[in-house]
């Protein structure tokens, strides 16, 4: 799939959110009284070209990732050159590596889309996770997330299960 066909997976994920989403709510699932009961669920199925050799395929980990689309607004950089990676990735072709070091950025080789804390901006849990309620500091809803960032994930692997979060900072539907 080439970055920005009309069918890319976030951008019909967005189609799909939009119809969903509380219009009267800034923000979708981060407030009590901004939940939608309908949810939807997205399969993705990669289908290679057989002619190409294997080893052309990009192995994981992979580089799930979140672009703003052209005519949304998403503040001062709003356009479709920002993105939020994982931290081990510097960005597509398409991102503008002039917002590294904006704001609250402080990206450095090898590691990007951090904070001056080491802090992520995107995380890539693979099963169910409670996230924090709107406003809560992640490290008060799992205070073993600082560990597991500053050790580069090699303590605190479990940072993120539910036995490890302080409940009532966490957001649950009504």
């Amino acid at each position: 799939m080439k970055l920005l066909d009309d069918n890319s997976t976030f951008d019909e994920a967005y189609d799909v959110a939009r119809e969903l989403a509380n219009t009267s709510c800034q923000f979708y699932r981060t407030m009590p009284s901004c939940i939608e009961p309908a949810m939807d669920f997205f399969k993705v199925t990669l289908t290679f070209d057989p002619s190409q050799i294997p080893s052309t395929v990009s192995l994981p980990p992979f580089d799930p990732y979140i672009y703003a689309l052209d005519g949304q607004y998403h503040g001062p950089y709003g356009t479709r050159n920002w993105e939020a990676h994982l931290k081990q990735f510097s960005g597509s072709e398409l991102f503008n590596n002039g917002l590294f070091g904006q704001v609250d950025d402080a990206s450095q080789t090898p590691n990007y889309f951090i904070n001056a804390n080491q802090f992520p901006w995107a995380l890539n849990i693979t099963s169910d996770w409670k996230h924090p309620k709107e406003s809560v500091d992640i490290r008060n809803a799992y205070p073993k997330f600082a560990d597991w960032v500053t050790s580069s994930g090699e303590q605190e692997k479990s940072w993120y299960q539910l036995e490890n979060a302080i409940s009532n900072k966490l957001y649950e539907q009504e």
